[in-house]
């Protein structure tokens, strides 16, 4: 399941959300505890959801309530729908919230709606090599071996099916 944190915010999820942060963490906890294979998504929207200190609380609360392997993806805003007066997230943005989180020890990170960018395929944590190659939503060669990476050999956590 993937899981969006639209703010790391209580205030946003009032104003914008008509709801609130702790039903959705509550949420998040309670699917890691049930044992489904979590993954917990953020649209960075400029101004509104890009402040560093909340990405920085939003990652450490990640690895310290769901675990550094959770895979994270934050996901580039374009302007649509209610929301036309706001500029896409610059990737420079989603670039600085990758390395917050990476610096807050989360070892799965990705970028989304950022077609091309490195960040969008799976990498081993151990040796930073590709076990799964994607371009948006499509997988193209795959590098494991049982969950574990094809170059050297870690195990690389997840349910990978089929791959």
């Amino acid at each position: 399941a993937t899981i969006d944190v639209k703010a790391f915010d209580d205030g946003y999820y009032r104003r914008y959300c008509g709801g609130g942060l702790r039903p959705v963490l509550n949420t998040l906890v309670a699917a890691r505890e049930a044992g489904i294979w979590l993954e917990v998504s953020n649209l960075v929207v400029p101004g509104l959801t890009d402040d560093r200190a909340r990405l920085r609380e939003l990652a450490a609360w990640v690895r310290d309530n769901l675990g550094a392997d959770t895979p994270m993806h934050f996901l580039r805003f374009v302007p649509h729908h209610q929301m036309q007066n706001l500029p896409p997230t610059p990737v420079a943005t989603l670039e600085d919230a990758w390395r917050i989180a990476r610096d807050a020890g989360l070892r799965y990170v990705y970028l989304g709606n950022v077609a091309g960018h490195r960040s969008e395929s799976t990498r081993c944590a151990a040796c930073d090599a590709v076990v799964i190659e994607r371009t948006g939503y499509r997988i193209g060669a795959t590098h494991l071996d049982g969950g574990r990476c094809g170059h050297c050999g870690a195990g690389v956590p997840g349910r990978f099916g089929g791959l």
